[in-house]
């Protein structure tokens, strides 16, 4: 059963794609009614325990259509003709017959042949599952690890266990003596169920040791209703209907042991995580009614060497509304090197030699410009056309900078109605000419014709229609306005004469979409034309297909025209990257998707699911189904690793058993698919798996310490096919010979006491 519902949660999310991000800690969307013919309310948001350390919502199919907020798809959804469409389709869906009968049609293999009925499962996946599935993993010591407990919680419409029991017959093809106590489902050893009839929800409890029916009760008892929890913190942010893709994870307890994992190879990233407290992903809407997806964490910044300098308001002005704009913000001097030299890219040494490469190449120090120039940049097209701006912190060393650059004898300025001029003797001409006098064998005529050649118009315009760039006119020209903190440049004077029309504030524009200025690291935003309407006719294609592969016909006279649906000539779409104190954001928001393929959306009718579904008759599926198995044992064996790792980093020596490690009994850290994770000393963690991967599997991990006195986890053995291992263990793990023996001497292990410890916990299992 459980099986099953992993199934049906993962054929729930296969069409769940990468959307959108926007910034704003107290979001103003206004939460739209949910329409209570495709799905109900969430139930765990509200109820969230002190120790709860994760949140996971997975919106049903029809629902996420629903609540996914972009204005072509609100156009759409909210349609009367469009809304009939859907749900006579998920009235199709909800048919067993007929969708095996569709299913017919495009799979290989005899349905007959399959350990599920697929038509039962579509038929649990749009009939019982009504509304977001939602996942609650508490921990008392409040971090992930293999005591972490979790609650999943799925509205359904059962009216009864036995009307349950009935459909689970019908969907495995057999009654395989799953025990109902009035209502109450064990599965041991981790897992137990329990079906509250009047809430119609499935409450399902996964920890290290299968809860008892009054546990499970009592847990399901003890939720109250709160809206106090830190998770709100963060899904105010992205999604206030509390109903779309959400998930949600507190840090605050692993993240010595992951920042110290990562201080050898990424210190910055070591520094951003001993920083942070949690962080969360989701899709939601922003104030001004655009779709967004949007990751974002709670971060001191203030403490993080890397985004100290990144708290400037943006100040600047366009010539009517932006079409398009870029901002970057630029770090300090001293910032840069700090980075530069925590992550051993540079040394003192190489930095006074680029130094003075500089200041003979230009006259000054390269990375001065950071300290004059800055602390951002803007690269937008507005009335005037495409420009380039960049802020000034230090006018007199930027005049001083021009000055340096005319004592070289291959710069001239001149200022002419307010615009600068500075014209630069091509440095790439003089280069090639250097090089071809210190060709060893000098061949004067070809070295003649080289140079002749280059300084004839027609090379330099060869080149420019090639790739696009003037890298060969004999001289560069840069035009520029000065104003206020900025100067605003282009390679020609003309729509820097029409600066003084510049009234439309860039910051106020922003903000107007849900973007906020202040802390901005990066951000662009444009304009797409047409884009509603294009994706209003995949979207049509996508409905006709649907219907097709269910065997139903369509006529697309009967959805609405594009014409009548009036869309907007044009769309929005931006990527931003935003900070203050104590958030880091990413965000991308849009007013229509920029994947047109519909497909790719959420569920918004069947293609995706029948595409899941088929994958049911493919050997590949098993395969994937074992990958993630194997996965469950990487992920178990993380609390194994880290104790080994700080038992070495304490005592000089590995520990030898679980017991030494601090640990659990092997037998008592299991899964659905791992029997036993045994500490097995020489730096080794055992995962032993069962049948559902291979009877006796095994994958042998290896701590290696590194110079700097961190460990390197890595695959060592296993008698697994590489089919089934993740992509990482393939390259390094040794694959066992059929001599191979457990207890052999040559790893330094006592692995024979390991495995049958883990043997053991199977036939306790068993």
């Amino acid at each position: 059963m459980i099986k099953t519902l992993k199934v049906s949660m993962a054929v729930a999310g296969l069409s769940f794609s990468a959307l959108t991000f926007a910034v704003a800690q107290q979001s103003e969307v206004k939460v739209p009614k949910l329409d209570k013919k495709i799905s109900r309310e969430a139930f765990l948001r509200d109820k969230l325990t002190d120790n709860t350390v994760g949140y996971v919502r997975l919106p049903t199919q029809f629902g996420m259509a629903f609540n996914i907020k972009n204005k072509a798809s609100d156009k759409v959804m909210t349609n009367d003709v469009n809304e009939r469409m859907m749900l006579h389709l998920k009235k199709v869906l909800q048919d067993p017959s007929l969708v095996n009968e569709a299913l017919k049609q495009h799979l290989s293999v005899p349905l007959e042949q399959l350990p599920l009925d697929l038509g039962q499962l579509t038929s649990l996946i749009y009939t019982a599952v009504d509304g977001p599935i939602e996942i609650m993993a508490t921990d008392m010591n409040k971090m992930i690890s293999p005591a972490t407990q979790a609650l999943i919680v799925v509205p359904v419409q059962f009216s009864s266990a036995k009307e349950l029991d009935e459909a689970l017959v019908k969907l495995l093809k057999q009654d395989i003596g799953i025990k109902n106590q009035n209502g109450f489902y064990s599965f041991p050893p981790v897992a137990s169920m329990y079906l509250d009839a009047k809430e119609k929800r499935l409450f399902i409890s996964i920890a290290q040791k299968a809860q008892s029916e009054a546990q499970l009760k009592q847990t399901v008892d003890a939720l109250k209703s709160t809206k106090e929890h830190r998770m709100y913190a963060y899904e105010n942010q992205i999604d206030l209907t509390g109903q779309n893709f959400f998930v949600w994870a507190d840090v605050t307890g692993s993240r010595d042991m992951i920042a110290m994992l990562a201080q050898k190879d990424v210190p910055t990233a070591a520094e951003f995580i001993q920083n942070t407290e949690g962080l969360a992903f989701g899709v939601g809407t922003t104030a001004n009614q655009q779709g967004q997806a949007k990751f974002i964490t709670k971060t001191n910044t203030q403490k993080i060497a890397a985004l100290k300098d990144f708290a400037q308001p943006l100040d600047f002005k366009t010539v009517g509304k932006p079409q398009s704009l870029a901002v970057v913000a630029l770090p300090s001097k001293q910032t840069v090197i700090e980075l530069l030299k925590k992550n051993k890219v540079v040394d003192d040494a190489q930095l006074q030699e680029f130094a003075k490469q500089s200041e003979a190449r230009l006259s000054f120090n390269a990375l001065d410009l950071l300290d004059i120039m800055g602390p951002q940049a803007v690269a937008y097209e507005d009335e005037t056309g495409s420009n380039f701006a960049i802020g000034v912190q230090n006018k007199e060393a930027f005049q001083q900078l021009i000055k340096q650059l005319e004592s070289k004898d291959y710069a001239t300025h001149t200022v002419n109605k307010g615009i600068h001029e500075l014209k630069l003797k091509n440095p790439l001409l003089d280069l090639m000419q250097k090089l071809s006098k210190t060709d060893p064998h000098p061949d004067v005529m070809t070295n003649t014709a080289l140079q002749y050649g280059m300084l004839q118009p027609w090379f330099a315009e060869m080149i420019s229609a090639i790739y696009g760039v003037r890298a060969w006119d004999a001289n560069f020209y840069l035009y520029w306005n000065e104003e206020q903190n900025w100067i605003v440049l282009n390679t020609l004077p003309y729509s820097l004469a029409e600066r003084n029309k510049a009234k439309v504030s860039v910051s106020k524009w922003l903000e107007d979409q849900g973007i906020r200025s202040s802390g901005l690291l990066m951000s662009y935003t444009a304009e797409i034309k047409g884009a509603e309407e294009a994706w209003y006719r995949d979207y049509v294609k996508f409905m006709r297909n649907n219907y097709d592969l269910l065997g139903q016909k369509f006529d697309p006279f009967s959805m609405p025209s594009p014409s009548s649906m009036k869309f907007n000539p044009t769309s929005r779409i931006g990527l931003h990257t935003a900070m203050d104190k104590e958030w880091f954001v990413v965000s991308l928001d849009y007013d229509i998707s920029p994947f047109y393929g519909y497909s790719m959306f959420t569920g918004q009718g069947a293609i995706g699911l029948v595409g899941a579904l088929s994958s049911f008759a493919l050997p590949a599926y098993q395969d994937y189904t074992k990958r993630t198995y194997v996965a469950e044992g990487m992920a178990l064996s993380t609390a194994a690793k880290i104790a080994s790792t700080e038992y070495f980093a304490a005592q000089g020596e590995w520990p030898t058993d679980n017991e030494e490690a601090g640990l659990a009994d092997p037998e008592l850290i299991t899964g659905q698919a791992v029997n036993g994770i045994a500490v097995t000393g020489g730096g080794q963690v055992y995962i032993s798996y069962n049948y559902n991967v291979q009877d006796e599997g095994y994958l042998i991990l290896q701590g290696e310490p590194t110079e700097s006195g961190s460990v390197n986890w890595y695959c060592y053995q296993t008698n697994l096919p590489e089919k089934v291992l993740p992509a990482t263990c393939r390259n390094e793990v040794m694959f066992e010979d059929e001599t191979y023996q457990y207890d052999d001497s040559e790893y330094g292990v006592e692995l024979g006491e390991a495995v049958e410890a883990a043997e053991a916990a199977t036939e306790a299992a068993q």
